[in-house]
């Protein structure tokens, strides 16, 4: 889930399950893999190297359940296929079998049983079909490829069929049509139609407006608007309603609404069916203190199915439990497996504990019904890509800021925090400063004559400079008098003046640049302080520089540029502002005469050409050109520009990445890519490309050999425990583990007693999100990736990133200049539609270049996100296997995850809610190889894990979290906790079905998703341990997380030959599981560091240095009295 896409992403699942989505754009002509038009893309077909699933099972998973009019027949779904079974058991007989891997499911019979209308995406979209009752003859009934529909239900003459769409309840036509809306969704997300047998009433249920005590959601207010909000069922956020189909009216079947002052909750009710005579409807509601058992595992509060007398309004509990509802879950397209009356309305036909069952309406009593089914898919060859680990040089793949000389004989750009310097068109990149403090050098600017470069700095603190020097190196001249958070120069037209950006001070306020809620564009004299007489219009600029605009910062999103301005025509000063638009904007130089020229939807950067006839901007990682006309501002409003249908032409400059755009001069557009520079002729509408060739050295192994001796080490391969063991690691890697008699470190350059110590290997956090904090701008010290470390994560996947941060921080990791965990990553997910950071996939070249463009950037795995539509999900897989990489995705529901790992996704992320689940799943998702990674503290069906462990334990007075987090990061979560028995939080059993996958072939992985740093890693961990034991949770943060992230040949293990990546804990977690956090040293590629401070102590001894985001004067402890 990656939380950090702006719209709680966690619970964008949901969303779609019924979301009206919004139309494409118009597909450009392409053609897929096999010279096929994108239109005659099957997505019933397996591809690549196909795999074959077969087995029978006797237990179903979340199956929703119909019975035939007549009674002699149920259906059922189980696993994406609907089944039918004779009512009394048997062999279940798959009705949907010849549909590929298409998903099928909610199935409902018509009122005279000759037809079955169910949910199907063979089409591409989940759609509403129908079907014979044998299976024959599917028709599509409903066709939008922007709307999915669920819970399918006839009306009484067999003429329409009902769906949940859109947050409300729809109506078709059998034989097609677009459908009338018959309850809109003002009234409350409304959803599980059920019709009266005499076709006047429509039941369902709605989430009930009111003022819900919220759990934890990053802004109450938006959520409580957005519905987004995780609510409680017992405060009566779900309530049953009647219309009346003839009259439009409507009655509360359950009444009550959530309310924090009064108690105005009446218990809540979902999921309702009315009985075949209209007297009864069934519905479900939560037992406040029962619980429901699995495996060992409690959770809790369960779910009971209620029957109300519609005649006297008594109602009664018919049968506990029933499924544990999804009410408080997330990924889920229905709250309950639908379940039926029988025609008599005697009993209720229903699954529960992965079984049919029977409810005796009037005793209580239950019987099941046995079944068995044979589950039978053709899948599609799974995107799988393992790779070594380089110990040479660091290839750079991505470089920023990449800016020609005017003269257009050289290039400047930024790799692995230096400013460097090549000649064009194919010379060799050279240091462009002989620096070797502990600072970073960013946003390099060519002097008009070509003579010069601006560039600012970065220090441990945070805080730097502008700086020039000459374009041939030399000695810096310091342009800012004050430290100060600087990005982006810019020189003026005449040379004698740069303008830069400068943050509102968040470093020395114990915070990251990131957090700035302002950012001033700031005139220096390009001379620096005491350079020469100041000009005219310098008189009065101050040690400080001239302020010349203040722009509105945004702490979230992440995946933004700070604001970066540029020089005009008439001595304009032009910039960008981002809010519900981003708009090009100008002032005077002296702040004065504000004016918008343009509108653009989601462009990041817009720079307007030194003429100001032309705009280069950023949008989808792509570059654009646009016209700018003269007196825009005065055209009665800015002009609205659109990469797609807006009022002037826009030119696509690339499409497969163009970041950092600028000009060179008023007819040359420049951007870059990955380790490209190119140059565009506005008038001949060409472009070149240079490449540009470099690698810096790899500084992150430990040279020479290290040895730990009499020390308990567990090793991971094959569970094997070595006692008084001893360690070697000699330039980064294993070369002995043994006993001591077995490996000799009498020759190593320094060695570490440990005696009554324990050694696992590193950690590999597979979802990691550590490099959300520093927007491009990251410093030698960097507390996110930093923490870490410190906690034992040696290596991790950031499966959803902002490509700017991510890949750049990797390169300086590797390269030795910034500590924290070995990096890998996804870059930015490919997110459905257009926006700042991607672009709808309109066909399979689109999804291609994006693909391509990722991969150019370093990526190892892509991050498919809830594409909306089957054939996108498919292109984004194919293209991964012929690219050889791997692919994960948000995970969604059932059926969904079903249809990613059948078109052969890697993996999902983020818990699937269904609690629990039953053997069925765990064949199919083992047998298909999937890689689960739940990321257990954070989703599931109920509150989120994390906050067990900010409610057992005091998390914001841990001393190594205070060292190593910004207070005001660490104390509002932690602080005040809510208080709830053990049994509501889900993990347990969330830990339990990874086991039970893991045991049928799946693989599996720990991700803290940055919830807490550093902890949150462990606390996945100790969640493992609850379903697999101590050392199955140590195999799960290190062997697995190597398989997943493919480079199990160098990682995962202690094995000769692998990277020496390992903690020394002062304690066994074989004992103790908690233990893994009692760390005394931690080693990265044989690189030893402390385990609380990070003070490296071999092969060089060294201060990991400055805290800049400690403030120790914060945590003062009280009581202090009033009177001084």
């Amino acid at each position: 889930m990656s939380l950090d896409r702006p719209a709680a992403p966690f619970l964008w699942a949901a969303f779609l399950a019924t979301a009206v989505l919004p139309a494409p754009a118009l597909a450009q002509d392409a053609a897929g893999p096999d010279g096929s038009d994108d239109a005659d893309w099957d997505v019933t077909l397996a591809r690549g190297d196909t795999r074959e699933i077969d087995f029978e099972t006797d237990e179903g998973t979340w199956m929703s359940v119909d019975m035939s009019p007549d009674g002699r027949w149920i259906i059922f779904d189980l696993l994406a296929h609907v089944y039918r079974v004779p009512a009394e058991g048997g062999q279940a007989e798959s009705l949907t079998q010849e549909s590929g891997v298409a998903v099928n499911y909610h199935p409902k019979y018509s009122p005279d049983g000759t037809r079955i209308a169910f949910i199907s995406d063979r089409a591409g979209q989940t759609n509403l079909w129908v079907m014979d009752a044998d299976g024959s003859n599917p028709r599509q009934v409903q066709s939008s490829m922007d709307t999915r529909v669920t819970m399918p239900e006839w009306t009484a003459d067999g003429e329409y069929i009902l769906v949940a769409q859109s947050g409300g309840i729809w109506m078709y036509h059998q034989d097609g049509g677009t459908g009338v809306e018959v309850v809109s969704n003002d009234d409350g997300s409304a959803s599980w139609p059920s019709v009266s047998e005499d076709g006047r009433y429509v039941f369902y249920h709605v989430r009930t407006p009111g003022q819900t005590v919220p759990w934890a959601v990053d802004d109450i207010a938006t959520a409580l608007l957005d519905d987004r909000l995780v609510r409680d069922a017992f405060q009566g956020t779900m309530n049953l309603r009647r219309m009346d189909l003839e009259t439009g009216a409507v009655v509360k079947v359950t009444s009550g609404v959530p309310s924090r002052q009064y108690r105005l909750s009446g218990g809540g009710g979902f999921a309702g069916e009315i009985s075949p005579d209209g007297r009864h409807v069934a519905f479900a509601r939560r037992l406040p203190d029962a619980t429901i058992e699995w495996k060992g595992h409690e959770f809790g509060p369960s779910t009971a199915l209620w029957v109300r007398d519609l005649e006297t309004g008594a109602e009664r509990i018919a049968m506990d439990p029933i499924a544990q509802d999804m009410t408080e879950g997330m990924k889920t397209i229905r709250m309950l497996p639908g379940y039926a009356w029988a025609p008599d309305g005697a009993s209720i036909v229903i699954a529960q504990g992965g079984k049919l069952r029977r409810l005796d309406v009037a005793s209580g009593e239950v019987s099941t019904i046995p079944f068995t089914a044979r589950v039978h898919r053709v899948i599609s060859e799974q995107a799988y890509q393992a790779f070594r680990i380089d110990d040479g040089p660091v290839p750079i793949n991505f470089t920023r800021w990449t800016t020609g000389s005017h003269d257009g004989e050289r290039l400047a750009f930024v790799a692995a925090g230096r400013v460097w310097v090549m000649d064009l068109p194919d010379g060799t990149p050279r240091r462009l400063t002989s620096d070797t403090g502990k600072r970073f050098e960013y946003s390099p600017s060519w002097s008009p004559d070509s003579r010069s470069i601006a560039y600012t700095t970065v220090d441990e603190n945070g805080t730097g400079h502008v700086m020039t020097i000459g374009a041939d190196g030399g000695s810096p001249r310091q342009v800012s008098a004050e430290p100060g958070e600087y990005a982006h120069t810019q020189w003026s037209p005449d040379g004698t003046e740069i303008l830069a950006t400068r943050g509102s001070g968040a470093t020395v306020r114990y915070r990251s640049v990131a957090h700035n809620p302002w950012y001033d564009l700031v005139l220096f004299p390009a001379a620096g302080p005491g350079g020469g007489a100041e000009t005219g219009d310098q008189a009065g600029m101050g040690s400080a520089g001239q302020r010349v605009v203040r722009v509105p910062g945004n702490t979230l999103p992440t995946r933004t540029q700070f604001v970066r301005g540029a020089f005009g025509p008439d001595g304009r000063i032009f910039y960008r502002t981002m809010g519900d638009s981003t708009r090009l904007r100008s002032v005077a130089r002296d702040g004065s005469d504000p004016r918008t020229h343009l509108v653009l939807p989601w462009a990041d950067e817009v720079m307007i050409s030194p003429d100001g006839r032309h705009a280069a901007f950023n949008e989808g990682d792509n570059a654009y050109l646009v016209p700018v006309p003269s007196g825009a501002a005065g055209l009665g409003g800015a002009v609205a520009v659109a990469k797609k249908g807006g009022m002037l032409p826009v030119r696509q400059l690339s499409r497969r990445g163009g970041i950092f755009p600028g000009w060179r001069d008023a007819r040359t557009v420049e951007f870059g890519s990955a380790a490209s520079y190119y140059t565009h002729d506005v008038a001949s509408e060409t472009t070149d490309t240079f490449q540009i060739a470099l690698e810096v050295p790899r500084g992150s192994l430990g040279m020479g050999t290290v040895a730990i001796t009499g020390a308990r080490i567990i090793t991971l391969e094959n569970r094997q425990v070595i006692e008084n063991g001893t360690l070697v690691a000699t330039d980064g890697r294993i070369t002995c583990v043994g006993t001591m008699a077995e490996c000799d470190a009498a020759g190593a350059d320094h060695t570490i007693d440990g005696t009554g110590k324990t050694v696992i290997p590193g950690f590999i956090d597979m979802h990691s999100h550590f490099f959300r904090e520093y927007r491009g701008i990251i410093p030698p010290n960097a507390f996110e990736m930093a923490v870490a470390l410190a906690y034992g994560v040696t290596s991790n996947l950031d499966n959803s990133q902002w490509s700017q941060d991510v890949f750049p921080a990797a390169q300086m990791i590797e390269a030795g200049v910034l500590v924290g965990p070995r990096t890998y990553t996804t870059g930015d997910p490919l997110y459905r539609g257009d926006a700042g950071r991607q672009n709808e996939l309109t066909s399979y070249e689109v999804a291609e270049d994006n693909i391509a463009r990722l991969q150019s950037w370093g990526a190892v795995s892509l991050k498919q996100y809830l594409q909306p539509r089957r054939d996108q999900r498919q292109w984004v897989s194919d293209i991964a296997r012929k690219r050889g990489l791997m692919v994960t995705s948000e995970g969604s529901d059932l059926a969904f995850n079903m249809g990613m790992i059948m078109d052969g996704q890697t993996a999902w992320e983020h818990p699937i809610s269904y609690v629990p689940m039953y053997s069925d799943a765990a064949r199919f998702f083992g047998r298909a190889e999937t890689v689960y990674s739940p990321t257990f503290v954070v989703g599931g069906p109920g509150p989120w894990n994390d906050e067990w462990f900010f409610q057992e334990t005091e998390v914001w007075r841990d001393e190594k979290l205070r060292l190593w987090m910004p207070w005001k990061q660490l104390v509002p979560h932690s602080r005040r906790v809510f208080q709830r028995p053990f049994t509501d939080y889900s993990y347990p059993m969330l830990a339990q079905i990874l086991a039970d996958w893991m045991a049928e072939g799946a693989r599996g992985a720990i991700g803290a998703h940055g919830q807490q740093h550093g902890l949150a890693s462990h606390w996945e961990v100790w969640i493992a341990e609850s379903a697999m034991g101590p050392m199955g949770a140590l195999e799960l943060a290190s062997v697995e997380g190597a398989y997943f992230l493919g480079a199990s040949e160098d990682l995962g293990t202690l094995t000769p030959g692998k990277l020496a990546d390992l903690m020394v804990l002062n304690s066994n977690p074989l004992d103790n599981i908690r233990n893994t956090t009692d760390i005394m040293l931690v080693m990265k590629g044989g690189i030893v560091y402390d385990g609380m401070t990070l003070d490296e102590l071999w092969p060089t001894e060294r201060s990991y240095g400055a805290r800049p985001w400690v403030h120790e004067e914060v945590w003062r402890s009280g009581p202090r009295p009033v009177n001084r």
